[in-house]
């Protein structure tokens, strides 16, 4: 029987200015509720309606707040708010933080956008449009949303490009700034350093195990951690806290 996987990428938007205010106003003190009532009655950024002002802020809350400890949600919040941090960071980690809130979406990454990434370079959105119709139990109609969703979403991140209705894959390779976050989000989450090697998460930046090895190596030159590995024995300890990441990872 088939499996249906959770998934809101039928009712998909992007919007780096309107995530930066709410974290913003996190920073500042102000609770949900009151984020909430400033973006939708306030409407900061002149949205006409106040449907799609409430639609985009449930968006950010169930995407992007959701499923964040109170200290997590905090250096999360500082990272997307901060001007100095390049846009490009800010795009990889709210990718990462999708395929974390989404069941389809994180299965479309690591099972069918990985995969692919590796080996033919390419595909077609059919193929895309079958994958899904595969794990969920949605009409047509609601599937192709899915579709368009999820390649709205990683088109950002700048993975892939299109041409005559092939989806190509560039050399992608994530910036080092988002791995280190997404390291000390999972040393701070307490995962060994085994379970970090083998951690789904860097997936969804389309980073390996191998590639992992690489930049771990980087990231221990930059001072960061220290890093050894030797058969299935892994040493991974971070030399700065968690709380220091915004600052570190600050062009």
């Amino acid at each position: 029987m088939k499996k249906t996987l959770t998934t809101h990428l039928g009712h998909v938007f992007y919007q780096l200015d309107y995530v930066q205010f709410v974290m913003q106003q996190i920073l500042d003190g102000l609770k949900i509720d009151d984020v909430r009532k400033k973006f939708v009655e306030e409407n900061p950024f002149g949205i006409k309606s106040e449907s799609s002002r409430k639609t985009y802020m449930e968006w950010i809350k169930r995407d992007y707040i959701k499923g964040f400890k109170p200290k997590e949600l905090m250096i999360f919040s500082k990272v997307i708010a901060d001007k100095e941090i390049h846009p490009q960071i800010k795009r990889e980690i709210l990718f990462w933080k999708n395929c974390l809130s989404d069941e389809l979406a994180r299965s479309i990454t690591v099972d069918f956008i990985l995969g692919r990434y590796q080996n033919t370079k390419f595909f077609k959105r059919k193929e895309l449009y079958e994958f899904i119709s595969e794990r969920v139990t949605l009409n047509p109609v609601t599937v192709n949303r899915c579709v368009t969703g999820y390649l709205f979403l990683a088109k950002k991140v700048g993975i892939f490009s299109l041409k005559s209705n092939i989806y190509e894959f560039k050399f992608y390779r994530p910036q080092i700034e988002s791995v280190i976050f997404l390291l000390f989000y999972l040393l701070n989450s307490k995962r060994t350093p085994s379970q970090i090697i083998m951690s789904e998460d860097f997936k969804y930046l389309l980073i390996t195990e191998n590639e992992l090895i690489q930049i771990l190596k980087e990231i221990q030159s930059k001072g960061l951690i220290s890093f050894a590995m030797s058969g299935d024995v892994v040493r991974l300890d971070p030399k700065i806290e968690f709380e220091e990441i915004p600052d570190a990872i600050r062009s």
